[in-house]
């Protein structure tokens, strides 16, 4: 399972930052945290980690990204083709517009994809091979 959740907390007092800090960099035997501190207006401090597992199983990071990059996610489509995608609703308007354009393509009961019509052709052929 993984866990994208990126836990935040804002404290006008730095020392109170500070003890969550210091507990966070404790992390523990399963996990570890990955921590980022910024400052917001009126010495605002905000602190933001998210847990990853000390195997490396999964996880991500805090990455800095410039006013001129953008962050993607790779999504794989049901032809198993790549694209990289801004965000989840850009990604369901590709995918509607690849279904749109590639008939039969359906989601399984078990969350895979499957292409009815090929698969129909498929049987079709195998029958006529069986004669």
């Amino acid at each position: 399972m993984k866990n994208k959740d990126v836990n935040s907390m804002w404290f006008s007092d730095i020392k109170e930052a500070t003890k969550l800090v210091t507990y966070l960099l404790e992390g523990s035997d399963s996990h570890y945290n990955d921590i980022r501190i910024h400052t917001e207006d009126n010495n605002a401090y905000v602190v933001e980690w998210v847990q990853l597992p000390w195997n490396r199983e999964w996880g991500g990071k805090f990455s800095y990204v410039d006013e001129n990059q953008v962050v993607m996610t790779e999504e794989v489509f049901p032809d198993n083709h790549i694209e990289y995608c801004l965000d989840e609703e850009d990604y369901k308007e590709r995918l509607e517009e690849f279904l749109k354009n590639n008939q039969g393509w359906v989601k399984t009961s078990y969350g895979t994809w499957t292409n009815e019509i090929e698969n129909e052709k498929f049987k079709e052929w195998i029958n006529s091979t069986d004669e």
